[in-house]
């Protein structure tokens, strides 16, 4: 008779295995986490952003107001003064009327031109083929010809033969003529004499009318003007209109040479007025312009009395009196130059309407600071402030 221990283990049900089973809490889903060199990257950007942020907006901000020519109206033979810009009365966009890519330019911005020069070529070996080709047929049928006349007046041959001769010689005139002309298009010359003001493709680019490059194009390659027919548009008030008459006497200073006078006369009233600004647009052409003069340049018209030129008129430069700073040791401004607020010393004169006169130290057309920058030193960097 066997023990009890010697019988076989009884089989564990399955409620039995259950009760072993040890049980975990449930773990919570496992967050993505944001990748180190990417945390890092974003921490870099945010800095530099940071940092540009705090190097623009973290300067001192200046408000600024120009320093302005002013010239006494009745002072010198001057009725009237009015500000404008110049323009060339006679420009024009010049390029290529043929889409290919450009092989040649033989132009820079300021090259100075003439009428019929090559400014620009355009790939053109294929068309210059179909003009060789053309010229041969044309040779070709000129001998023809000249070979069925001889025929027909020796009798060996008849007028109809000599007409097709003919009419064959007449289609390679045509042919060679479109041929020539598709050639010629490849060429792109000056119109006028002029200076080239702007250059808008380089040697490589491809017109496709539309399209050049990834831009709208209408195939221009510069913008040429003629320097010897230069203007200033300018606004007369229409409460001023009555001092200005078309071939009166001028003067034109440029805001860029405030001491240097150009001759000029009122080309043209123009027959309509601005509605918003209340003014008519008057156009005053230079007499004897120089390389100084530039189209849209800042400049200011002086408008003689009727019958006499207007002589040099007595400007004066002045700026807002808070633009102008008194220590012991002088007077001075600051002239905001390059995002920078460098002092520089002037000569105060009279001083009315809250304005003061600069006799010397300033020549008119600088941005001064007129607020914010009392205790700035010399050449710190600063941030102008929007124009009201």
């Amino acid at each position: 008779m066997k023990a009890e221990t010697d019988l076989p283990p009884r089989p564990r049900s399955p409620s039995d295995l259950e009760g072993l089973r040890i049980h975990r809490a449930e773990e919570p889903p496992r967050r993505r986490r944001f990748p180190f060199a990417a945390f890092l990257l974003f921490l870099l950007l945010a800095g530099g952003g940071t940092a540009a942020w705090l190097l623009h907006f973290g300067l001192p901000v200046v408000e600024t107001a120009k320093a302005s020519i002013e010239v006494p109206e009745g002072v010198g033979g001057v009725v009237l003064t009015a500000t404008g810009y110049v323009v060339a009365r006679k420009s024009a966009n010049v390029g290529s009327r043929a889409a290919g890519k450009i092989e040649e330019i033989h132009f820079e911005e300021g090259t100075v031109v003439r009428k019929g020069d090559l400014l620009a070529r355009l790939e053109s070996r294929e068309d210059a083929a179909r003009v060789a080709e053309a010229r041969a047929e044309l040779a070709d049928a000129e001998r023809e010809v000249r070979r069925q006349e001889s025929l027909v007046r020796g009798g060996a041959a008849g007028e109809q033969a000599l007409d097709a001769a003919r009419t064959r010689l007449d289609v390679a005139k045509a042919k060679l003529e479109v041929a020539e002309s598709v050639l010629a298009n490849t060429l792109v010359r000056a119109p006028f004499d002029g200076v080239v003001i702007a250059k808008s493709m380089e040697v490589g680019e491809t017109i496709s009318f539309g399209v050049v490059t990834g831009q709208v194009s209408s195939g221009v390659i510069a913008v040429l003007v003629d320097r010897n027919d230069l203007e200033v548009d300018t606004d007369v008030s229409e409460a001023n209109l009555g001092r200005v008459r078309e071939g009166q006497p001028a003067e034109i200073v440029l805001e860029a040479y405030p001491d240097v006078r150009y001759r000029a006369l009122v080309r043209k009233i123009m027959p309509r007025a601005v509605r918003r600004t209340s003014t008519v647009p008057v156009r005053v052409r230079f007499l004897e312009p120089d390389e100084r003069v530039r189209p849209e340049m800042s400049a200011k018209v002086f408008f003689g009395s009727a019958g006499e030129s207007a002589p040099p008129p007595a400007t004066r430069i002045s700026i807002p009196s808070a633009a102008l700073v008194e220590r012991e040791g002088g007077a001075f401004v600051r002239v905001v130059t390059g995002g920078r607020a460098y002092r520089r010393s002037v000569h105060p004169g009279e001083r009315r309407e809250g304005r003061v006169e600069i006799l010397e130290g300033l020549s008119g057309g600088e941005e001064v600071v007129s607020a914010g920058g009392a205790d700035l030193p010399d050449g710190a960097r600063v941030r102008v402030a929007a124009k009201r």
